[in-house]
């Protein structure tokens, strides 16, 4: 049900802008999704509907049911790794970007990670614990 909720109040910005070709685009990937739940083949050419984005493994809370704080070495993207990312993304059709992790809210360039998502067109998402959520508010 947070799915829809999340979908309808996404649909009701996009439309308050005036962006009815974006709404178009979204009806006819869930037909295209639905045609293929039908089918009962697991294919689909409407591409995915959201894309998770890994962020930092860094994290500021010690969630006893999460072991992402304790994975050492991982890569972190760039900016500039995610601008390469996005031309694919958008090809794909992807409709929003949730950047997750960790704490995505540690890296020091996740404001404008935010907004190159936004700039893009993507319903931009932050999963954040909120821990450190009053000192990036204003930015984001």
């Amino acid at each position: 049900m947070k799915f829809r909720k999340g979908i309808y109040r996404a649909a009701a910005r996009r439309l308050s802008r005036g962006d009815l070709e974006w709404l178009f685009r979204r009806a006819a990937g869930y037909r295209r999704i639905r045609r293929a739940l039908r089918r009962s083949d697991g294919r689909t050419s409407a591409g995915p509907v959201i894309v998770h984005l890994f962020s930092t493994a860094r994290c500021d809370s010690r969630c006893p049911m999460c072991d992402i704080p304790g994975r050492t070495g991982g890569y972190e993207f760039t900016a500039g790794d995610f601008r390469e990312m996005l031309d694919g993304v958008l090809r794909m059709g992807v409709g929003a970007a949730a950047f997750t992790g960790g704490e995505p809210t540690l890296r020091p360039d996740i404001h404008e990670l935010l907004e190159l998502s936004r700039s893009a067109g993507l319903e931009t998402i932050l999963v954040t614990n909120g821990l450190t959520l009053d000192r990036h508010v204003e930015k984001i």
